[in-house]
């Protein structure tokens, strides 16, 4: 799990190697903004589990101290995986996955050892 902050409000993501895209749970998006993203297509995972998936603009957007303003987010229902409203009581502060696009995007490096995600800030 790494901390991440939506719009300013603390939370944690799970790190899924597997996830083409960072994607955040619908109740906490819907809490935060007001509004319920219209679906734009599909995303299935563990167990085949298939759910609705939209996007979604947050005003700050941060994981560790990597921060971005104005940043569009995929969104999804997470419940089949033990997230959001119905969230498993050893992760009730997490948010959603962090995916391919940010670990992708950053050269993401995973230290298995000491439990350590570093993100490599891209170069101008």
């Amino acid at each position: 799990l790494v901390p991440c902050g939506l719009n300013d409000e603390p939370g944690e993501l799970m790190v899924d190697t597997g996830a083409f895209a960072t994607v955040i749970h619908e109740s906490d998006i819907l809490r935060l903004t007001g509004k319920k993203p219209a679906a734009l297509g599909l995303v299935r995972g563990v167990k085949n589990r298939e759910t609705s998936v939209g996007l979604v603009k947050l005003e700050k957007f941060s994981v560790g101290d990597w921060e971005r303003k104005s940043y569009e987010i995929a969104v999804a229902d997470l419940t089949p995986w033990n997230l959001g409203t119905n969230r498993h009581a050893a992760r009730k502060e997490v948010r959603g996955f962090l995916g391919g696009d940010i670990l992708g995007l950053h050269g993401a490096l995973v230290d298995c050892g000491t439990r350590n995600l570093f993100l490599l800030k891209p170069q101008n």
